[in-house]
């Protein structure tokens, strides 16, 4: 009888928790299109408590759900996505699905091509009145910064201007910024960069970004490449929060020149982040978020480019040159 209590016990602690993970969307083996929608559900005799998406190995969706219905930013190509749950005992279960985002996204808003009649900004890295800071830059603060114009060597045109970080404070950043014009029309923008590094290892990742004040609102396309994640974000200014995407920003390398351009556009009372090329290869995103609010009325246009810090603070230099603002 004893023996008999036992085995009913060891069978009762032995049966698993788990159901299944279902994912009805995206199909394994189809082709989509970005953002691509993520439809899935977790079942188990216990509570679900969280789940997360894994894009090619790197996690893009965490939240204490039982089920998911979102969409991701997906550069095009091959992707391999895990979804995986957990339960409250801690059991995880997981599936795994392949799929081919098409190279032109579906219901992108495709690349921005400016009319005649466009606004054109060059060689915005010599004009004067730049600004710049570390504090504002809502990192550690307290770097050390200088930005020098007219350097002849490395150059594209003749004349590029050095911008630097350094200080003492970890993960402190520098951040340069150049208000262009009043212009509160505009509702498609283009920011053209080129730079060029000595020593990419002492950078943790570099902002662009192009931003423009209507009223009470602030539009900004503001964009990071996370050499830390190695990917692209992007800013959700109504949250306050970077959103990862799955187009792949690594180090660039040294001694040689990167180019990169950002599309973007104001439509429906957001901000919309259209594309993002880095050496003429364009990976479409069209992904909104809304604009932040405000406490006084303006109009502007601005530009600005960050350096970020390591862990070390490492100090570093980056050579700008060719910056172009394009808007209409």
């Amino acid at each position: 009888m004893k023996l008999l209590s036992c085995l009913v016990v060891l069978t009762l602690f032995t049966i698993p928790t788990w159901a299944s993970v279902t994912v009805t969307a995206p199909a394994n083996g189809s082709t989509v299109g970005s953002p691509t929608r993520f439809v899935a559900s977790a079942t188990s005799t216990r509570p679900v408590t969280h789940m997360n998406i894994y894009i090619n190995g790197n996690r893009m969706y965490s939240q204490d759900v039982s089920s998911i219905n979102t969409q991701l930013t997906l550069s095009a190509g091959s992707h391999r996505a895990v979804i995986k749950a957990w339960d409250a005992s801690g059991a995880v279960q997981s599936k795994t699905v392949e799929f081919t985002v098409s190279t032109t996204s579906s219901g992108s808003t495709g690349s921005l091509t400016p009319p005649s009649t466009a606004t054109t900004f060059s060689r915005i890295e010599e004009m004067t009145d730049w600004k710049w800071c570390s504090a504002c830059a809502n990192a550690g603060g307290g770097a050390t910064l200088s930005m020098t114009r007219g350097i002849s060597s490395p150059s594209l045109d003749g004349s590029s201007t050095k911008f630097t970080l350094g200080g003492t404070t970890p993960w402190s950043h520098s951040l340069y910024y150049k208000r262009l014009t009043q212009n509160d029309k505009a509702t498609n923008f283009i920011f053209d960069v080129s730079y060029y590094f000595t020593n990419p290892g002492a950078s943790s990742g570099m902002e662009y970004s192009i931003s423009q004040r209507v009223g009470y609102e602030w539009y900004r396309w503001d964009t990071q490449c996370s050499f830390l994640n190695g990917n692209w974000r992007l800013w959700d200014s109504a949250n306050v929060r970077w959103i990862d995407t799955s187009i792949a920003c690594t180090r660039p390398p040294a001694y040689k020149w990167t180019r990169v351009v950002f599309e973007g556009k104001r439509q429906n009372g957001k901000v919309t982040f259209v594309a993002i090329s880095i050496n003429g290869q364009r990976h479409y995103i069209n992904k909104s978020f809304g604009p932040r609010k405000e406490s006084s009325t303006s109009s502007s246009v601005t530009v600005h480019f960050q350096l970020n810090g390591d862990r070390y603070q490492t100090d570093y230099a980056v050579w700008g040159d060719k910056f172009k603002a394009v808007f209409w």
